[in-house]
Order: structure tokens, then sequence, then C-alpha cells
């Protein structure tokens, strides 16, 4: 049994581990998300073969860019269906397609959409289906032919495409 003393040393021990944690950056919960998109052997193997027959590039041709941002749930109650919108901060006439990847389904070119200078602006969304848990990337293609985007993890607790 704990003694007054024992319980008050537990209580600020584990106060101090979740108030330093965020300085020290140790992730608290990670959701099973591997450390970086790289990280993902499996589905890395996937997504490299879409975007080259999609583009013709590699993963390593996409640029994070914080003008492109993905908005995906950090966890999917069902994966049947996962609101996903990628928007661009780009003039819409520099802008090609946006394009929805999930790097675990069986096709991770989930969606895209073409864009026309009467578009108006460079934003699109779509419920999508996940299979499991894997990175949403939001990829946008420039009509220079260079590719920006964005990714999130996203953990589905009821596969979708199966």
């Amino acid at each position: 049994m704990l003694d007054r003393r024992e319980f008050f040393k537990l209580g600020t021990g584990a106060w101090l581990g979740l108030t330093l944690a965020p300085i020290l950056e140790v992730p608290i919960l990670s959701l099973g998300a591997p450390s970086t998109p790289q990280e993902d052997a499996k589905g890395l193997e996937k997504i490299e073969k879409s975007l080259q027959k999609v583009f013709g590039k590699s993963l390593k041709d996409v640029k994070q860019d914080p003008k492109v941002k993905l908005s995906a749930p950090t966890i999917a109650e069902n994966g049947l269906h996962v609101p996903v919108s990628v928007e661009a901060d780009y003039p819409v006439e520099n802008i090609k397609s946006l394009h929805i990847f999930v790097d675990e389904n069986p096709d991770p070119h989930i969606s895209y959409i073409e864009l026309t200078s009467l578009s108006g602006k460079a934003f699109f969304q779509v419920p999508i289906r996940m299979a499991q848990s894997s990175y949403v990337r939001g990829i946008a293609l420039l009509k220079d032919g260079s590719l920006v985007g964005d990714f999130k993890f996203t953990k589905v607790t009821v596969g979708g495409c199966g």
C-alpha cells in the first residue's frame, strides 16, 4: 500500500514527465505512426510506384510546402468515410492539378482534380476510403512541373477498402 509520501513522489514524477515531454520533444502518444513517412517502408513501395505512374517522378521530388494544406482526421472511426481536403495557397494559374494519395491503400492514387484559370481557388475536398492506418498525402502539380505537398498520418479503427 502506498503511503502519502510515495503517492506524492509518483504524482510529481508523472507531472514532470508530462510537462517536460514537449520541451524534450518526447512523443507521448504516437498512434503507431512511423516517425517520418520515409520510415514507413511497406507503404513507401506502393506510393513510389503510384507517383511514378501518375507524375513520372519519385517521392524525393515532392517538396513539403506550407502553402499546401492537407486536412484529414488524426483518427478515423470508419475507413469507409474519411473527409480529406487539399488547399494550395498559390495563384490558380500556377497550379495544374491537386491529388490525394493514401500510402497503404490498394491503389494509393485516390482522387485528383485539374484546375483552370476559371477554377477560382485551388481547393479540393472529398470523402475517401482508407483500408488501414496510413499516411495521407495532398500533392499539387504546378504548371512548371514541380510537385509540392503536405502529409498527415491518419489512424483508421475500422477499415473501409476490403
